[in-house]
């Protein structure tokens, strides 16, 4: 929910605010984190998508927290203002992965 929100605030600054203060928003995907290691020994009882998390794990769809920083530092860095702000940045977008991989 607080990430739907996010988004939600990124969408309404970018159309109310003017020029003077970007706002961006990253999707850095699920980070293989200590994080993940937690939610993975949590039951089904007390999370009861745990399953959802494993498979992450077992398929290799976790992402190297490395590489996302790579993503973060490119997005914040190396894009101009106007396209930090144009566009919600997707990890996954394959579109930009030349430009920062």
């Amino acid at each position: 929910m607080s990430k739907a929100a996010l988004l939600m605030l990124y969408k309404v600054y970018t159309k109310e605010l003017d020029e003077s203060v970007r706002f961006g928003s990253l999707r850095p995907g699920v980070v293989d984190t200590p994080m993940q290691d937690v939610i993975r020994g949590t039951s089904k009882e007390d999370f009861p998508m745990v399953d959802r998390f494993i498979g992450f794990k077992k398929e290799r769809q976790l992402a190297d927290p490395a590489m996302v920083a790579r993503f973060i530092e490119w997005v914040l860095c190396e894009t101009s203002d106007e396209a930090f702000s144009a566009e919600e940045w997707d990890i996954r977008d394959e579109s930009h992965h030349g430009d920062w991989m």
